[in-house]
């Protein structure tokens, strides 16, 4: 494998651009006062299930009366991914909290679009293992045969997911304003964050290996690389890369090294920097300062 050059994740920052730019037109061509309301109401909630219930009924005016929220999404998906729905199946979501959420394909998918995505129109190009694709089989049993999800990004690489179903037996879903959709998603997730606010940021302990890996991530070497760096083997890289995702609640490298500037965890060059800062709108020069 070749090493990556400075210019690491250089394809997910384009990606993370690309979504901003989507946000940005979403907005221009959202029409009408009633998807506007909808929004303030959704910052104007008092509690988090005030949130839910903003959103909920702001989603419903799309179409989309069944929702769910999944969270927090890391490269591990025995952790995290809580599942909280509203109009779906009780045996789902019982089923899903059991063991379904290690199986299931669809944020994962969802997290290699910069836009919306209906899960039952994977990219062609994806890969399932038999208990991924014996999990979209059965999707049809709860009624869930269609649907669209995204991603949603918070404070720190907050990652979650958001999605949403028409009733069983509509198949319109297609037709649904997906800028609409993308908008209301992501200004729900935000309007949680300033509810909830930010706990622990700070508090992460990581071992000298986890902190060696990471800065030569934030380098651009690949695990090859890294591993020749540090004298260590690829397995050892990729185990350490696995630990560091799952303490960091992230699911890429990108995500990985973005958090580990903003804490002060680790100095990338300067040409790093200026792609972090771009990104962010901070100075993330100094650590820490």
């Amino acid at each position: 494998m070749p090493q990556r050059c400075c210019c690491w994740g250089a394809d997910l920052l384009r990606l993370v651009s690309r979504s901003a730019l989507q946000y940005d037109k979403s907005l221009c061509q959202l029409e009408g006062p009633a998807v506007r309301d909808a929004i303030n109401r959704i910052f104007s909630a008092k509690t988090a299930p005030n949130i839910y219930e903003a959103t909920n009924a702001a989603l419903a005016e799309l179409g989309l009366t069944r929702t769910f929220y999944l969270g927090p999404i890391s490269n591990d998906r025995t952790r995290g991914r809580s599942l909280l729905s509203f109009g779906y199946s009780e045996d789902w979501e019982m089923k899903y909290r059991d063991g379904l959420r290690s199986v299931d394909p669809i944020p994962s998918a969802a997290a290699l679009t910069s836009t919306p995505m209906f899960w039952h129109r994977l990219p062609p190009d994806l890969s399932l293992r038999p208990e991924e694709q014996a999990y979209l089989d059965m999707l049809p049993d709860w009624n869930m045969e269609q649907g669209i999800c995204t991603m949603v990004f918070g404070p720190h690489s907050r990652v979650a997911m958001i999605g949403g179903s028409m009733p069983p037996g509509d198949d319109n879903i297609d037709s649904i304003d997906v800028n609409a959709f993308h908008v209301i998603a992501m200004a729900s997730f935000a309007a949680y964050y300033r509810k909830v606010g930010i706990k622990g940021e700070n508090t992460l302990s990581f071992s000298t290996s986890e902190l060696d890996v990471l800065y030569w991530m934030a380098q651009g070497l690949s695990n090859i690389g890294i591993a020749k760096e540090l004298g260590l083997s690829p397995e050892a890289v990729a185990s350490a890369t696995k630990q560091l995702f799952l303490k960091m609640n992230v699911f890429d490298r990108t995500s990985a090294v973005m958090k580990g500037v903003r804490l002060g965890y680790v100095i990338v060059s300067d040409d790093v920097s200026r792609r972090i800062d771009k990104q962010t709108g901070e100075d993330v020069a100094e650590p820490g300062r």
